[in-house]
């Protein structure tokens, strides 16, 4: 994307300082078809950020289908806050934003306008996250955390990125609970993110520690049923 320079300072009010909930999110989820680095990926819509838990500071703004603009209160809270890659917010040098995540997860997904490269605006993206503890330690993306999409409709005007971090990335827990995401922009004069979506997602072993405790209930049912055959 075109390096940031339309610098706004305007915090959208009161209301952006506190929760902004999209309250029929959770009561109307859906699974949702979005783009990845290893092709189109179904996503539950509850997963995505669903709140602001204060409004951006720093130099940002608000962009659609390539357009960028100064942000309202209706422009912000649709920039980032679900599964639709049309919207965006662009943060300059060290403006910085923090998000509610509605599910509980151990690891979250993001998606970024703007073309990759291995000194991009990823990986000039800083993240810190808030579990049961308190805030981590904040961290950027390394190389093989982040790759563009494949199939990229580029809804937003741009091509689009992917990147998935994990509690463990962040020196925590494997299976910490994240609920909130804070996200600065940083380093240097151009120094800007393009943030498009962010969604919760499960610890990558759960499914198959479900797969497997599954196969050894059936494997002790089994064992018992072939006991009491032989007893009978």
């Amino acid at each position: 994307m075109n390096r940031f320079t339309h610098p706004y300072r305007r915090l959208v009010g009161p209301i952006l300082c506190a929760t902004l909930s999209l309250g029929t999110q959770a009561a109307l989820a859906v699974a949702v078809s979005m783009p990845t680095d290893q092709g189109s990926r179904s996503f539950d819509s509850a997963s995505f950020a669903s709140a602001f838990i204060a409004a951006p500071s720093g130099d940002y703004a608000c962009f659609s289908n390539a357009t960028l603009g100064a942000c309202n209160a209706s422009s912000l809270q649709l920039s980032v806050l679900g599964p639709d890659l049309t919207t965006g917010l662009t943060l300059g040098e060290n403006a910085e934003v923090t998000l509610a995540l509605p599910a509980i997860a151990s690891g979250f997904v993001v998606w970024e306008a703007g073309k990759y490269n291995t000194t991009g605006d990823m990986l000039d993206t800083l993240f810190k996250v808030h579990t049961a503890a308190g805030w981590s330690d904040e961290r950027s993306f390394v190389v093989g955390q982040v790759a563009p999409v494949q199939n990229d409709s580029k809804p937003s005007g741009y091509a689009t990125n992917y990147a998935t971090l994990w509690a463990a990335d962040f020196g925590l827990a494997p299976d910490a609970v994240i609920d909130a995401v804070r996200i600065r922009s940083c380093c240097g004069m151009n120094a800007h993110s393009d943030l498009l979506a962010i969604a919760a997602v499960p610890e990558p072993n759960t499914p198959l520690l479900m797969l497997a405790g599954l196969l050894a209930v059936g494997g002790i049912t089994r064992l018992r049923g072939a006991g009491a055959r032989r007893r009978g």
